[in-house]
């Protein structure tokens, strides 16, 4: 017999009254079992938030209990069942969070978010979300996380924190520069920018105050400077292990995506903003910065 529970007793008022006393002395499960809410405490028509997928979140209203899930419905009218372990019942009635903790926020009335508490003031805090936006929040739109959802988040924040590092990388990087030797001419296929991405085209025209290219993506004309544009690889320059470039896309009507150099020639491995690895050829690369 688990020393949390207690004998049977000859009436059930005393099974009762030794049922109190265990739990006043903290016969409760191990925090790390925890749920975001009591399951005896969810009823039909409490607010909830539910964790559907790795820290993403919904707000809706429970519409049934059936033992260990729930039917919530979301504030669209959607109905969805969910695990009751991924639920958090609101109002928050959470522990306090501490400055560098992370949570769950909610920016703006029914919207809730990862974010990472910056500091707190009172029944007030400060936190930011997972690109950096700053959020000033009152205590009760802050859960705090179980375990589970404690990983989840910061897997996230993780990932995001990449993607920002990969980000500067790339500004740092600039623009890839055409070889100095290089003129466009008639015909010719290019790489060319347009609202600050980078897209395959045709030179239609050479003039002096700029070039007339014809877009892959729909056979548009415009005109450009002869300095938004490149010749499509490959180059004489072949991209070495660790820098950065640009990978021709699967469909002409998708940007050329800057990714990382893992591994250089004769076969390539890329890697881009997402951490996601691919081969490309030196054929698909245009060195970034170079």
């Amino acid at each position: 017999m688990s020393k949390c529970q207690p004998g049977d007793g000859p009436r059930q008022k005393a099974t009762k009254l030794l049922g109190v006393v265990f739990a006043a002395v903290g016969c409760t499960r191990p925090s790390s079992q925890a749920t975001p809410s009591s399951d005896a405490s969810v009823e039909r028509g409490d607010r909830v938030v539910v964790e559907q997928t790795a820290a993403e979140f919904f707000e809706g209203r429970v519409l049934g209990v059936d033992g260990t899930m729930l039917r919530v419905e979301t504030l669209e009218g959607d109905s969805k069942s969910v695990a009751k372990s991924d639920v958090y019942r609101l109002p928050a009635a959470g522990r306090k969070l501490g400055a560098g903790e992370l949570a769950v926020c909610s920016p703006s009335p029914a919207k809730w978010v990862a974010c990472r508490v910056e500091s707190v003031k009172g029944q007030g805090l400060l936190a930011k979300d997972l690109d950096g936006h700053p959020l000033s929040l009152d205590a009760a739109r802050v859960l705090a996380p179980t375990p589970v959802t404690l990983l989840n988040l910061e897997r996230r924040f993780a990932r995001a924190r990449e993607r920002a590092n990969f980000a500067d990388a790339v500004l740092r990087a600039g623009a890839p520069r055409a070889p100095r030797s290089w003129r466009p001419s008639g015909k010719e296929r290019v790489v060319a920018r347009q609202d600050g991405s980078w897209f395959s085209a045709r030179v239609r025209e050479v003039e002096d105050d700029g070039v007339s290219v014809e877009w892959s993506s729909d056979g548009r004309v415009s005109r450009i400077a002869a300095s938004d544009l490149v010749p499509e690889p490959p180059w004489g320059l072949a991209p070495e292990r660790g820098t950065l470039a640009l990978v021709r896309p699967d469909e002409p009507t998708h940007a050329w995506k800057p990714v990382r150099i893992v591994s250089a020639g004769p076969d390539y491995v890329v890697e881009n903003a997402g951490g996601e690895r691919h081969n490309a050829a030196l054929r698909d690369l245009v060195p970034l910065g170079q």
